[in-house]
């Protein structure tokens, strides 16, 4: 079947074909015959069905999902580069499909993604949960994907893209989309550092109601400038060595928190954030091997402070509550 099914028109969503008769396929072509200049230069192509006159789905060749380029293919690009010029990093930057979550959507099997790390010198990744799928219950998978890249790379640094805003252009209107607030993003920038990423990177496009390369709101350019400004102080004890104490953090809820523990110059500092998709609060408990009752914890940028038990204290996280504490000395 050759020629133009329809006059060429703008159009998005899912497109019907009719055909006058009853056509048999063996293979379907389909040719970008035509591109408009424009702000969106760029198309996709979904599912292709077919259905017969009863509405059935008589496709017998079901979509299949291929990797833009394979881990062999990119580790070619990479030799090409290095050769080229050694002295500045490749970074790489895969989707979110290695997460089990997106295991329809993996063209790749699970086993052969650690071997795009080997193909790059820092590797990263994008969810994007409220921005990309308007599913803010999913904004724990920022945690766990993070965890799963770093225990997958060789010895590479990792870094997260977090989401800024709304507005993106899959996501349907506007007004049904959620936003992106300033407790998302400090609670997802936190749970990447949690577990590992050494870097952050912050998408600041939005396609609706209009496009923008930096469409951040201003009370989320604020908190961007807030917690850039507390990572950038404390950098010095995010990138330090793991403590040598053993920390870790419980509560009687079930509640999902996670802890890092780094020392440097006698200081030990704890990282923490409830990244509970249920949006629960929790009384937690961390503990802290040696410490010591009567201790006192400074809570940094907080303005308040904890007096430790034996071997522990207890602090309070409401949702998505990021806290930070620094113990100095005082252990038995």
């Amino acid at each position: 079947v050759s020629g133009s099914f329809m006059d060429w028109k703008i159009l998005t969503g899912k497109q019907l074909f009719r055909l006058p008769n009853a056509e048999t396929f063996s293979a379907v072509t389909i040719t970008v015959s035509k591109v408009f200049p424009g702000e969106k230069a760029w198309g996709s192509l979904a599912e292709i069905e077919a259905f017969d006159s009863d509405g059935k789905n008589v496709l017998l060749s079901m979509p299949q999902l291929t990797v833009r380029k394979t881990p062999a293919e990119t580790m070619r690009s990479y030799n090409r580069i290095q050769a080229s010029d050694s002295t500045r990093p490749v970074f790489m930057t895969l989707t979110g499909s290695f997460h089990p979550k997106f295991y329809k959507r993996r063209a790749l099997p699970a086993y052969e993604y650690p071997e795009y790390g080997k193909a790059t010198d820092v590797l990263g990744y994008d969810i994007y949960p409220i921005f990309g799928w308007n599913k803010p219950e999913w904004i724990h998978l920022t945690h766990e994907a993070t965890d799963m890249l770093v225990k997958m790379t060789v010895n590479r640094p990792v870094y997260v893209w977090i989401e800024t805003s709304r507005g993106g252009q899959y996501t349907g209107p506007l007004k049904r989309q959620h936003k992106v607030t300033p407790l998302h993003i400090r609670a997802e920038v936190w749970m990447s550092i949690c577990r590992g990423a050494t870097a952050i990177g912050y998408f600041t496009h939005r396609w609706k109601p209009s496009y923008q390369q930096f469409g951040v709101p201003e009370n989320n350019r604020k908190a961007l400038r807030k917690i850039n400004n507390q990572i950038t102080r404390l950098t010095p004890d995010i990138l330090a060595k793991p403590s040598i104490r053993k920390v870790k953090i419980t509560n009687q809820d079930h509640v999902k928190l996670d802890v890092m523990a780094k020392e440097r110059n006698g200081i030990l500092s704890i990282f923490s954030v409830n990244y509970d998709e249920q949006l629960k609060s929790a009384d937690a408990i961390i503990h802290v091997q040696g410490l010591m009752a009567g201790t006192e914890i400074s809570v940094v940028d907080e303005n308040r402070s904890i007096l430790a038990k034996q071997g522990h204290f207890i602090d309070e996280f409401a949702p998505l509550a990021v806290h930070i504490y620094q113990i100095t000395g005082n252990s038995d």
